[in-house]
């Protein structure tokens, strides 16, 4: 018997309203959604580890590594509304471009912040981040000069979604050991900066939970979190 087939998923951004939680900032509900009309033929994905290089005093002095920075992606978007008789792509592109632009209930807040888009498709792992920049390039308009074709570049960088921890009221300092679960978009260098305000200390976080592969986390994981005097020991 022939295994039954299943229906070709469309890649899609998902732009939500940023919700303020203390100086965080967290995925609130979505404002549109914007469905790829044709999904990409590619995407890139990068990540960067951070190093110091100061000029040697003496030889054999070596970089200092400051920690694995945050992941991008770079993703087209092609548009095309030749199929409908009065269509146009433009309100599309504006849509692409407002990712760009604080939200209108952030700045109503005074508290401006563009959307967090999630990109997504099919069962892949959704992506959350905020975009650096939106390029539209027009190649096919209507007499009056609408656009209905076009090609829109994203660069996407990726955002952490735990916010830092709650400190003391009394002491001011951190929360000792504790225990976080791991959510979409989490990366050992971006809850390390969320816990201990630096991205360096991943490496602690690792060496804790004793993670052989420290850039693969498995969603809903429990790690265990040093407190920050252990962490800065341990980074």
């Amino acid at each position: 018997m022939a295994a039954p087939t299943t229906k070709l998923a469309k890649a899609q951004l998902d732009l939500r309203e940023p919700v303020q939680d203390g100086k965080h900032y967290k995925p609130g509900s979505s404002l549109k959604v914007v469905r790829f009309d044709f999904n990409p033929k590619d995407y890139s994905t990068g990540l960067s580890a951070g190093w110091n290089f100061k000029p040697a005093k003496k030889p054999g002095e070596h970089p200092e590594f400051t920690g694995t920075q945050l992941r991008t992606m770079d993703v087209e978007m092609f548009l095309d509304a030749t199929d409908e008789d009065d269509g146009d792509v433009s309100s599309t592109i504006d849509t692409l471009m407002s990712t760009v632009r604080p939200t209108d209930k952030s700045t109503n807040a005074n508290a401006p912040f563009p959307p967090i888009v999630v990109f997504s498709w099919g069962t892949t792992t959704p992506f959350v981040a905020v975009v650096k920049s939106v390029t539209s390039t027009v190649s096919l308009f209507r007499p009056d000069g609408r656009p209905v074709r076009a090609t829109c570049k994203l660069a996407l960088q990726e955002y952490p979604t735990d916010p830092p921890p709650k400190q003391n009221p009394t002491s001011g300092a951190l929360r000792s050991t504790r225990a976080h679960r791991v959510v979409l978009g989490d990366s050992l260098a971006s809850i390390a900066n969320a816990e201990y305000g630096t991205p360096t200390c991943w490496r602690a976080i690792a060496v804790t939970n004793e993670l052989e592969d420290p850039f693969r986390l498995r969603l809903g994981s429990e790690l265990l979190l040093p407190s920050a005097a252990d962490a800065a020991a341990l980074a």
